[in-house]
């Protein structure tokens, strides 16, 4: 009998378990990110240029309450970050890759791009190329979570980078992983209404909104992982907080589309404003599995000069 019980009681907690996780999927996580700084002081002009940009393939595993836990699987491609210096002359190429013929490999293609960028790519007279290595990843090295309705959360970013031999040691942020992070830290409210996707695929509730989102911390955290210099020169304060005005774009073939839309022209630096958020989420109705979710914020001043930043949640 006691066996028995020790079987049903095994069984029990079996159960609940597979009760607890549903389901595994595979998915691909990128993100860009673009700024042009340009300040006249006193004794100099910044000019400054920054795209970083990069991949990550997830396994994510949704749980019974609709919530999805995301963890590393792979990083198998290239990650770039090509920043200018303070007057716009000299430009670092940085590269991440599993090994250092991949790491390399960009370089060429990277400078020949940047030359064609407009205002910046004249000016360049030196260009400064430097690769790391990614070391050993496991399924912890990148986490986070996300709740049923769409906000990321508990966000962990532990990437490993390797100074290969031929350099020296760097003095300058390298932080295309971790800046991953902090745009996911952007996907900080609900997409979806109270009632889920039921109660945005059956039409009854047509339009809904965000909570008030203030990104002031996550756009000073993400500056001084791109660029610890430029917190001297920069400094974010959003004005106000804002709200995205979500609704149901469409209901058909099976896929549930949501967007997400604003634009606050709120305040966040001298003369850079969020002039433009979009959100965009994919369900498959049948089983409320996620296939998509995109966002871009879009923040600049009247002459177009700005930050801009996009990350996006696909399954592979």
């Amino acid at each position: 009998m006691k066996r028995i019980l020790a079987k049903t009681g095994l069984c029990l907690i079996l159960s609940l378990c597979l009760a607890g996780a549903l389901s595994a999927e595979n998915y691909v996580i990128s993100y860009e990110m673009k700024s042009d700084t340009r300040k006249n002081f006193i004794v100099t002009d910044v000019r400054m240029y920054y795209h970083a940009y990069a991949d990550a393939f997830f396994e994510g595993v949704k749980a019974a309450d609709g919530s999805m836990r995301f963890t590393l699987k792979d990083i198998p491609n290239t990650g770039v970050r090509v920043r200018t210096h303070r007057n716009g002359e000299k430009i670092s190429l940085v590269t991440a890759a599993k090994n250092l013929i991949q790491a390399k490999s960009l370089f060429g293609q990277l400078e020949t791009n940047f030359r064609n960028v407009p205002f910046y790519g004249p000016m360049i007279q030196e260009v400064v190329p430097r690769a790391f290595l990614i070391g050993d990843l496991n399924p912890q090295s990148f986490t986070f979570t996300r709740s049923a309705l769409g906000t990321h959360s508990a966000i962990q970013c532990r990437v490993p980078m390797i100074t290969p031999p031929e350099y020296g040691a760097y003095d300058d942020s390298f932080n295309v992983y971790p800046i991953m992070g902090e745009i996911l830290r952007m996907f900080n409210h609900d997409a979806l209404p109270a009632g889920g996707i039921a109660a945005a695929a059956s039409g009854k509730t047509k339009t809904w909104m965000s909570v008030r989102i203030d990104y002031t911390t996550t756009l000073n955290k993400l500056l001084a992982l791109a660029d610890h210099k430029a917190v001297k020169y920069v400094d974010f304060d959003q004005e106000e907080p804002f709200r995205i005005y979500y609704k149901t774009q469409s209901n058909a073939d099976g896929v549930l589309t949501v967007v997400g839309s604003a634009q606050p022209n709120v305040s966040i630096a001298s003369g850079v404003s969020i002039r433009r958020c979009l959100r965009t989420v994919k369900y498959r109705v049948s089983d409320g599995l996620l296939l998509e979710d995109s966002y871009t914020v879009d923040a600049r001043a009247s002459n177009g000069v700005g930050w801009m930043f996009s990350a996006a949640v696909r399954l592979q």
